[in-house]
């Protein structure tokens, strides 16, 4: 007979959230400099500079 083991399933649960989180960090961590890059015109389509 196979015994239950208490907060077994817990470990495998937060190893999932810690993924997730981890996903979720990088991509609000990425998602300014994307934003940025596409609201912002390129440099080479400018005329600013000599």
């Amino acid at each position: 007979m196979v015994e239950e083991v208490p907060g077994a399933d817990l470990s495998v649960e937060r190893r999932r959230v810690l993924r997730a989180g981890a996903l979720v960090a990088g991509a609000a961590w990425a998602a300014p400099v994307v934003v940025d890059s596409l609201a912002s015109p390129a440099a080479a389509a400018t005329s600013d500079f000599p």
